[in-house]
C-alpha cells in the first residue's frame, strides 16, 4: 500500500473473480469465480491451498417407483438420476434436458417415466434401458408439471405459457389444451378415475377440468396465493393447494375449503398424500419437509436436515419411506413413522455418486468420495471420506438400514479430527546443494498421532514412530536432484489419516544424479481384425507427441530419457508385453510413464482390455490386454510408474478402489508394493474422443495432456513453483476436456497408490 508495487498475482486460471474475501486472520485470500468454483490462497507465499468446486447437482424433482425400489431424481442442470432404495446406489442416468428438470412422474407400472423441463418439453422415459421414447414439444414456455393418466396412456404438462395440454403417450399427438388461467401452471394432477383433470396456477386459482370436453367445471380461489403444488386424495374427494407458508385442503364436489395446514415460513414447493389419505407431506424452501395428519390438521414430524430449499417431496408406495430432494444437492430418504433420515444421496453430473448415513456409514461409486467433505466446526480444513475409509466405508450397513434394521452398526465409531501437521515454512520453495533437507514439523490429533511418513517426488523418505498426542519433529529428508516435492502425512491409532503437507525443494547438489525417466508410448490407429468403421486416425500419432513431448524435459527434471515406441501393426500382444518386462530394469528411484492410446472394450462380464493392433471386438480377451496381464509387469517395475490411457472406457481398466491409506503405506516403507498411478481419459461408461479440430488432429485427452506439460504449463502450474506436479497436470486435463466435451468426457484418476505428488514437467519460459 505504501509504493503501489505489486507483490503477488494469486489467480491463474481461466474463469472471472467475483468475490474475494481475506480470512479473519489475513493468513488467506478466498476468491469465487464465475464458473462455481471458489479457490484459497495463501497471501504470505501465493499458493493456493485448497479449491473448493462443486459438481453436484440440485436436485429439483423427484419421484419413486411403485414397486418402492427405486428413486427418480431430477436436476437443475438437466440430467437425471435414477437410485436403487434398497442398495443407496446409482443405477443409471439419464440425459436429454437441456435446462433445469421441473417435475417427474411414474407410471402406474413402473415401466415409463416422464420429466418435464425448463427447456420447454417433456420427455418419456423407457426406465430399463434410459432411452427417451417420446418428446413432447409444443409448449412456449418451461413446462412445470407433468403426469400420468392413471392407465398410463395419457400424460399432462402444465407451463408458464398458461396452458395445461393432454398428450397421447403412444403417438407423443397433443390431444386436448386447457385454457383459461392468467398465469403460470404450476401443478398438474389427473382424479383417480381418470375423467378429471386438476391444475394450480400463480393466479392464485385451481381449476377442475373435465378430459373429455376440456370444460372448465369448478374453480378454487386460494384467497390471493399463488398456487405452487398440488395433490388428489387417494379416493378424489380432496384436492390440495400450496401457497406461501400454507397449503390448504378441499372438498372437490362442494368447492368447500375443508381445512388449512399452517407452519412452513416458505413457499410449499411439494405435496404427497400417502396411499391410505391418512397422512400429508410437505416441502417446502424454507429447508422443511413436515409430516401431517390429514383429518385434524396437526403436524406429526419436522424432518429436518436439508441445507436449501427442498423442491420436491413424495411417499414410497407402501407409505413407510418420504423421499426428499433439495438444492442442497441430496435425496433423503426417511422413516415416515419416526421421522429418521436413512440415507442421504448424491449423484453429479458424470455419473458418480455417494450415499451417507448421518452417523457417517458410506458408500460411493470409484470417485463418488469427493462428492462430499468433512468439516469440523473452528477450522479450515476438510476431509474427503476416503481419509476415514477404514472404518467407515460400510455398504452392508447401508443396505440393512434401508430395508428397515435401523440398529444395525449403533453405536457407529467415533469420528474423530484426523491429524494435523505443520511444517515450517510449508508455503516457500527451498533451494539447498546438501543431499538432504532439515525439515521440522509440528504434528497432533485428537487421540494419538501413531506415524509420520514423509515422501519425496512420490517415494517413500522417513517413517517415524511417534505415539503420542502432540509431538515436533526435526528431521532430514533425502533429496533427488532437481525438482523434489516433499510430502508429509500423519497417521492415528484408528488409521484416520491427515491432509498431505507439501514443501518444494530444489536440489542442486553436483554428486546426485537426476532421475531418469523411462517411456513407453503404445498407439494404434488400424486394426487388421476389426471393420472399417473401427480404424482410427490419430492413436498412433498421439503416442508419437507424447513421447516427444516428455522427450523434452531430458536435462530439465530428469537427467536422462529412455523411451521406446510401438504403433500399429508393431503393437501386438507379444512385443508389447515384451516392452513392458523390459521396463524392470528401471531403478527405484525412476519414473516410468506408459502411454496407450486406442481401442479400449469391455467384455460381457465387464472386464476392459486394451486391444492391441491383432485384437478382436468378439473375444477381447484374444488380441487383448487386462489390468490383470497388465499388473503383473506393472508388479515388476521398482520406479513410481504413471500408467496414461487414452481410450474409451478406459477408467473401468480396474474396478478395485485403492485408497492411499495406513496399510498400504505400510507396504510401502516394507518394500512390498510399488506405486502406480493410472489417469485415464475416461469415466468406465464414456467414451473418448478424437478430432481434427485439436492440433491438426489428435484426442482430446491426448491434445490436454501435451499442453498441459508444453504450452500451456504456466497454467497447469497453479500453483506457480515453476513445475507442473502429477496432480496439477490431472487438475489441468480434466478440465480442459471436460468444458470441451460438456461433461461427456471425464478423465481421471481411476487408481491412486501414490502418496503425495511429483513433478512431471518444467514450465516453458
Amino acid at each position: 500500500m505504501s509504493t503501489g508495487k505489486e507483490i503477488r498475482t494469486f489467480a491463474r486460471d481461466s474463469g472471472s473473480v467475483h468475490k474475494i474475501r481475506y480470512s479473519p486472520d489475513g493468513r488467506y485470500v478466498l476468491s469465487a469465480k464465475n464458473n462455481g468454483v471458489l479457490t484459497l490462497h495463501s497471501v504470505a507465499s501465493g499458493r493456493q491451498v485448497r479449491v473448493f468446486r462443486s459438481e453436484s447437482m440440485k436436485v429439483s424433482a423427484l419421484t419413486c417407483s411403485p414397486d418402492i425400489r427405486l428413486a427418480f431424481a431430477g436436476s437443475r442442470d438437466g440430467s437425471l438420476t435414477l437410485w436403487d432404495m434398497n442398495k443407496g446406489q446409482r443405477v443409471k442416468t439419464f440425459r436429454g434436458h437441456m435446462q433445469a428438470v421441473t417435475f417427474l412422474a411414474y407410471s402406474g407400472d413402473g415401466k415409463l417415466a416422464l420429466s418435464g423441463s425448463s427447456d420447454g418439453t417433456a420427455r418419456l422415459w423407457d426406465m430399463s434401458s434410459g432411452k427417451a421414447l417420446r418428446t413432447l414439444k409444443g409448449h412456449s414456455a418451461a413446462v412445470t408439471s407433468v403426469a400420468f393418466s392413471p392407465d398410463s396412456r395419457l400424460a399432462l404438462t402444465g407451463s408458464k405459457d398458461e396452458t395445461c395440454r393432454m398428450w397421447e403417450l403412444k403417438t407423443g399427438r397433443e390431444l386436448q389444451s386447457f385454457r383459461g388461467h392468467t398465469h403460470w401452471i404450476n401443478a398438474v394432477a389427473f382424479s383417480p378415475n381418470g375423467r378429471f383433470v386438476l391444475t394450480g396456477s400463480s393466479d392464485s386459482t385451481l381449476r377442475l377440468w373435465e378430459v373429455k370436453t376440456g370444460k372448465a367445471l369448478h374453480s378454487f380461489d386460494n384467497e390471493e396465493e399463488w398456487v405452487h403444488a398440488i395433490a388428489v386424495s387417494p379416493d378424489g374427494r380432496y384436492v390440495l393447494a400450496g401457497g406461501w407458508q400454507e397449503f390448504t385442503l378441499w372438498e372437490t364436489s362442494t368447492r368447500r375449503k375443508v381445512r388449512s395446514f399452517k407452519g412452513h415460513t416458505g413457499n410449499i414447493t411439494g405435496l404427497a398424500v400417502s396411499s391410505d389419505g391418512e397422512r400429508i407431506a410437505s416441502a417446502s424452501d424454507d429447508h422443511g419437509v413436515k409430516l401431517w395428519n390429514a383429518r385434524t390438521g396437526k403436524e406429526l414430524l419436522n424432518l429436518k436436515g436439508h441445507k436449501d430449499e427442498v423442491g420436491a417431496v413424495a411417499f414410497s408406495r407402501d407409505d413407510r419411506y418420504i423421499l426428499s430432494g433439495g438444492a442442497d444437492m441430496t435425496t433423503r430418504i426417511w422413516h415416515a413413522e419416526t421421522g429418521l433420515e436413512i440415507v442421504r444421496m448424491v449423484s453429479s453430473r458424470d455419473g458418480e455418486w455417494i450415499t451417507v448415513t448421518p452417523d457417517g456409514y458410506y458408500d460411493t461409486s470409484l470417485e463418488g468420495g469427493t462428492l462430499l467433505h468433512w468439516v469440523y466446526p473452528g477450522g479450515m480444513e476438510t476431509f474427503t471420506f476416503e481419509q476415514f475409509e477404514s472404518r467407515f466405508k460400510r455398504p452392508d450397513i447401508i443396505k440393512a438400514r434401508l430395508e428397515g434394521q435401523f440398529e444395525v452398526g449403533k453405536p457407529a465409531p467415533e469420528l474423530t479430527r484426523p491429524p494435523r501437521i505443520e511444517i515450517s515454512g510449508q508455503a516457500d520453495k527451498r533451494e539447498t546443494e546438501a543431499k538432504s533437507y532439515p525439515l521440522t514439523l509440528t504434528t497432533s490429533a485428537q487421540g494419538t498421532v501413531r506415524t509420520v511418513r514423509l515422501f519425496a517426488n512420490g517415494k517413500p523418505a522417513t517413517e517415524i514412530t511417534v505415539d503420542k498426542r502432540k509431538e515436533t519433529l526435526s528431521l532430514e529428508v533425502p533429496l533427488s536432484a532437481g525438482a523434489n516435492r516433499i510430502t508429509a502425512i500423519a497417521y492415528d491409532e484408528k488409521g484416520f489419516s491427515s491432509n498431505p503437507h507439501y514443501l518444494d525443494v530444489i536440489c542442486k547438489a553436483r554428486d546426485v544424479a537426476k532421475p531418469t525417466l523411462h517411456i513407453l508410448g503404445i498407439g494404434i490407429s488400424v486394426y487388421s481384425n476389426l471393420p472399417a468403421k473401427w480404424q482410427l486416425e490419430f492413436a498412433h500419432t498421439d503416442a508419437l507427441s507424447v513421447v516427444k513431448a516428455l522427450e523434452g524435459q531430458r536435462g530439465k527434471l530428469f537427467g536422462k530419457v529412455n523411451s521406446h515406441l510401438l504403433v500399429n501393426e508393431q503393437a501386438t500382444a507379444a512385443k508389447i508385453q515384451g516392452s513392458l518386462s523390459a521396463l524392470k530394469t528401471a531403478s527405484e528411484n525412476d519414473v516410468v510413464i506408459i502411454f496407450r492410446a486406442g481401442h479400449g472394450v469391455q467384455d460381457k462380464q465387464g472386464v476392459f482390455y486394451f486391444l492391441t493392433s491383432e485384437g478382436r471386438l468378439q473375444n477381447p480377451a484374444v488380441g487383448g490386454i487386462s489390468w490383470a496381464n497388465l499388473g503383473r509387469h506393472l508388479d515388476n517395475i521398482k520406479g513410481r510408474t504413471i500408467l496414461m490411457l487414452d481410450a474409451c472406457h478406459s477408467g473401468s481398466i480396474t474396478t478395485e478402489t485403492v485408497v492411499p491409506n495406513d496399510e498400504l503405506a505400510r507396504d510401502f516403507f516394507s518394500g512390498r508394493r510399488g506405486g502406480v498411478m493410472v489417469f485415464s481419459a475416461s469415466k468406465g461408461r464414456q467414451y473418448s474422443f478424437e478430432s481434427p479440430d485439436f492440433g491438426g488432429g489428435a484426442g482430446i485427452f491426448t491434445y490436454a495432456l501435451i499442453a498441459g506439460i508444453g504450452a500451456q504449463s504456466p497454467i497447469a502450474d497453479r500453483d506457480g513453483n515453476g513445475f507442473v506436479e502429477l496432480l496439477e497436470l490431472v487438475d489441468y486435463v480434466r478440465g480442459y476436456v471436460d468444458r470441451q466435451t460438456y461433461g461427456q468426457q471425464t478423465p481421471w484418476l481411476s487408481r491412486k497408490e501414490l502418496f503425495g505428488d511429483l513433478p512431471i514437467a518444467a514450465v516453458l519460459n
